[in-house]
């Protein structure tokens, strides 16, 4: 079973690309952040962004109203692309990826009105 579950922060606004006519993907930006303390009592702090393809045509319209430094959840697969750059070098990239049927993204929007949460969620499942 290839299954991811992503929480953490957008870091960007949402980007969209047509990958054919009139059909798009969403890539989200996604930074998680973990802190502890080692035996001595030093803190640490270790920060991983994470590139999150969505695939899907219900959950892409939903990412359109997405922004920067919104809490989200994300589940899907994880895809290793690889490719020959320049210099011949090989290069890889890992993402997490949310196709029809098999994925979910919610996020959480800050209402301004009275401060509390309000959840934007879009499942495929």
């Amino acid at each position: 079973m290839n299954r991811v579950l992503l929480t953490g922060h957008l870091a960007l606004n949402p980007e969209f690309r047509e990958i054919s006519d009139g059909v798009f993907i969403a890539i989200l930006s996604v930074v998680t952040k973990e802190s502890w303390s080692d035996e001595t009592g030093t803190s640490h702090d270790h920060t991983e962004r994470t590139r999150v393809s969505v695939q899907d045509r219900k959950l892409v319209e939903i990412a359109r109203r997405l922004r920067k430094g919104l809490g989200v959840h994300t589940e899907g697969s994880l895809e290793t692309r690889h490719w020959i750059g320049p210099g011949d070098v090989e290069q890889y990239s890992t993402e997490v990826v949310i196709r029809h049927g098999v994925g979910k993204l919610v996020a959480q929007e800050r209402s301004t009105a009275h401060n509390k949460r309000v959840p934007v969620n879009g499942a495929t499942r």
